[in-house]
């Protein structure tokens, strides 16, 4: 009786030892795990990309410990890459991207002496018209030169930028004549090349021919770029161009839609460039 007793009460110990147990309502809490070095790999992603240099180790240390405390937290990715985008370096970086990839790398110090070689050219002369025409070459290299400054005090967007990296002598002998300018133009802005109509009525603009461009009346080159830097065309390009460059991939139609319209709202891709980088996707997480 007593071995009887014995092998009952071990039965019941097993079977609840094997037993579930379930508390209604009850949901485990998310995985909000990140490795650390995702997030110090992150972190110099975001330096890299926006200010063209890696952190220091206090720079690394400050934003550690702001994503350490929920790192799949959009919110708070979001404010670290808002507080990037408001350094000077930030501004610098993104107009040194800009001359590199449509004005071969030119430098302040090469648009200076430019500017000093046109400024000799008017003492030669008193032909009014190269004279005019010298000075007017000038504005438009000392626009190109103040473009970071006035960008970073809110006096010029992101598509103005672009608009002085094409409104200028130099960018004119980079492209010389109509049809390679009109050409850049989609190439370097919108990712692809014109359309026969495109090229044909853009040509006729910088010819200085009144022509319809992109379904909007013009009469010459100002005509043209303005046209242009206030594209759909270009909008969508715009986006093309920040997916290939920190994605490395082409945009779904979604994605170009949904932020094409966002540019288009205030001119200047800053606010898309914290979108894009406070992402899942950019910083390597499911």
């Amino acid at each position: 009786m007593h071995k009887l007793y014995l092998l009952i009460l071990i039965s019941v110990l097993w079977s609840c030892g094997e037993k579930e147990i379930w508390i209604k309502d009850n949901v485990p809490p998310p995985d909000i795990t990140v490795e650390d070095i995702v997030i110090e790999n992150y972190i110099q992603k975001c330096y890299i990309s926006l200010l063209g240099k890696k952190a220091n180790a206090t720079e690394l240390n400050e934003a550690f410990v702001l994503l350490r405390e929920n790192p799949r937290d959009e919110n708070l990715r979001k404010t670290f890459v808002a507080d990037l985008v408001t350094k000077p370096l930030y501004f610098t970086n993104e107009v040194n991207i800009m001359r590199t990839d449509y004005l071969n790398g030119v430098d302040s110090t090469e648009i200076a002496n430019q500017i000093g070689i046109y400024e000799f050219i008017i003492t030669t002369t008193n032909n009014e018209f190269e004279i005019e025409l010298f000075q007017n070459e000038i504005k438009r290299l000392e626009a190109l030169q103040s473009g970071a400054e006035k960008w970073m005090n809110n006096l010029i967007t992101t598509a103005d930028l672009h608009l002085l990296c094409v409104n200028n002598p130099l960018y004119d002998e980079i492209n010389m004549g109509s049809e390679n300018f009109v050409v850049s133009l989609f190439q370097n802005f919108a990712f692809r090349y014109p359309t026969v109509a495109e090229l044909e009525t853009g040509k006729s603009l910088f010819d200085g021919a009144p022509s319809v461009f992109l379904l909007q009346s013009g009469k010459n080159k100002n005509d043209l770029q303005d046209i242009f830097f206030s594209s759909k065309q270009y909008y969508e390009g715009v986006i093309i161009t920040l997916f290939e460059r920190y994605f490395y991939r082409y945009p779904t139609s979604f994605e170009i839609e949904f932020y094409s319209v966002k540019l288009a709202t205030n001119k200047n891709y800053t606010p898309i460039q914290i979108d894009l980088l406070a992402s899942k996707e950019f910083m390597g997480i499911k």
